[in-house]
């Protein structure tokens, strides 16, 4: 089992203190590729291996001394738990609704490269 704070700020070796977040990166991705391409299972398949990191990291309820969390010390950490999801859901949902408005804009992914498409009128 992995060892961690408890509670306080975000560590900078803990994937939630990372400014940038693979999560937003391929679900931007996703939604910009072509319904149904390569491309978009890809991301969508990357953005969740990526949350099933984080839930794996939040799920551990182990202290720095390696010992299993009881009590107060428990239910604080559930709290923080339970914070991060919430922080974590509304990244994923922020990053769908940037892809859609990129997609709107004529931003396309394809062939690993997010371009922005002529629109013709």
């Amino acid at each position: 089992m992995g060892l961690r704070p408890v509670s306080g700020p975000v560590e900078s070796n803990q994937k939630f203190g990372r400014k940038k977040n693979m999560i937003r990166t391929h679900m931007i991705r996703a939604e910009t590729s072509q319904p149904m391409s390569k491309d978009q299972y890809r991301h969508e398949a990357n953005a969740f291996w990526e949350l099933r990191t984080h839930v794996k990291y939040l799920s551990e309820i182990t202290d720095f001394k390696g010992d299993e969390m009881k009590g107060h010390q428990l239910r604080k950490y559930g709290l923080e738990v339970i914070e991060r999801l919430q922080q974590l859901t509304k990244k994923i949902d922020d990053a769908i609704e940037e892809g859609k408005e990129m997609k709107a804009d004529g931003y396309v992914y394809e062939n690993y490269e997010l371009t922005k498409k002529e629109v013709k009128q």
